[in-house]
């Protein structure tokens, strides 16, 4: 059995209409009698090369989309969906007016939904770039007739998500900029500024104390091999930087990280269930769903338990208490209300939206006593060094005659 290619093919009908697109076939002959028994006569067909992902150890390049990209997505294919244009057609325009990237994926739904996929089958195809969240959504609207509701839904959910990614970002943004700054600085200072002390304390003869001799010894080392360090400096950060799922696991096993980590977890579970519970999914897949979008193991394994004792039978509360690191008592205690009066999606939404602001006001809480904290540690460090630079200075001033 041959394996199936894709080829690109474009064709012209009896009436001089041209058509366009992908197909899947067996060999070049199968898939020339495909468009020719659809669309007329065949003017190109060529077999699409298999793309590879250029791999740098473990790194991998994909055209995963930011939740910024997303959101600008979804919610312009929702208003031309609402303005009364086809879906075929509304992908063909947002093509023209998105970024390359965007746009090279609409072209990918462009041809799938012309090959007769559904557009969350086309979605889910993609799921390296969309992610496993947009599919079950917009499957959901397909099936209930309400698509273009969801994907303004969706819409407004990456655009709430990049919100809180930005605010991190501008919370973590100070204090690195600021031990950066100050690295950079003690670094000038050792290379530049150090060996004049030592020049002035050589030619007076003064007695050095044993740590400014090793600070000395560091200094010459460090400016005649400077190329060196810098290069490691470089492979220090780029090894960070590869490791940082280590790093991160590592930071995150303060209790404090931990328990701000929970909750972030948490606001999404619950914003990714009211979304899903709102497009007319039942409980228990959209928890699995969330539990998949968490991208957490020991929380996905808790959304599946959550979906399980649901299908065991037990009330929606009930299962949120067995699932305790996914839900606080906060939604714990909405859950059980919508679960009642019929309302659990909105409920679910509201909590996520009381516990964003708890989340809020403890990183701005953080950020007012982490700055000056910094100031307060880079401060000492740099009246530390100057001090034990200059104390011999001041030995040798008191030891001078008076005049």
């Amino acid at each position: 059995m041959q394996p199936v290619q894709q080829y690109r093919w474009k064709a012209v009908n009896g009436a001089g209409k041209s058509f366009s697109g992908v197909c899947s076939a067996a060999s070049e002959g199968e898939a020339a009698a495909f468009v020719r028994s659809n669309y007329g006569y065949l003017t190109f067909l060529q077999r699409e090369k298999a793309k590879t992902a250029f791999t740098f150890g473990k790194w991998q390049t994909k055209c995963r989309l930011t939740d910024e990209e997303l959101a600008v997505f979804f919610s312009q294919l929702a208003l031309m969906l609402n303005s009364g244009l086809p879906v075929l057609k509304a992908l063909s325009v947002l093509e023209k007016r998105l970024p390359q990237k965007t746009a090279r994926l609409c072209r990918e739904l462009q041809d799938g939904l012309q090959n007769g996929e559904s557009l969350a089958g086309c979605v889910n195809n993609g799921r390296a770039a969309w992610g496993s969240l947009a599919a079950a959504v917009i499957a959901a609207g397909e099936a209930g007739g309400i698509l273009c509701e969801m994907l303004d839904e969706l819409a407004q959910y990456y655009q709430l998500q990049a919100q809180m990614k930005r605010f991190i970002k501008n919370i973590s943004l100070y204090p690195l900029f600021l031990l950066t700054a100050s690295l950079a600085v003690a670094l000038v200072f050792i290379v530049k500024v150090l060996p004049l002390f030592a020049d002035l304390y050589a030619s007076m003869n003064a007695a050095v104390p044993p740590y400014l001799n090793l600070l000395f010894t560091l200094q010459g080392a460090l400016a005649d091999n400077l190329p060196a360090f810098l290069l490691t400096l470089l492979a220090a950060v780029f090894l960070a930087v590869r490791q940082r799922g280590r790093i991160m696991q590592a930071l995150f096993a303060v209790p404090f990280l931990k328990t701000q980590k929970q909750l972030y977890l948490e606001i999404r579970f619950c914003k990714v269930l009211a979304l899903l519970l709102h497009g007319g999914i039942p409980l228990p897949q959209a928890a699995q769903i969330a539990g998949e979008a968490l991208g957490d193991a020991k929380l996905r394994q808790q959304a599946e338990n959550f979906a399980a004792d649901v299908l065991r039978g037990l009330s929606p509360v009930e299962a949120a208490l067995n699932a305790k690191p996914l839900f606080g008592s906060l939604s714990t205690e909405f859950i059980g209300v919508g679960a009642e009066t019929g309302k659990l999606p909105e409920l679910l939404a509201r909590a996520a939206e009381l516990l964003q602001i708890r989340f809020d006001d403890t990183l701005k809480k953080l950020k007012v006593v982490l700055e000056p904290l910094l100031l307060l540690f880079v401060a000492a460090f740099v009246s530390a060094i100057i001090l034990a630079v200059a104390a011999p200075m001041f030995s040798l001033s008191g030891a001078m005659p008076e005049y």
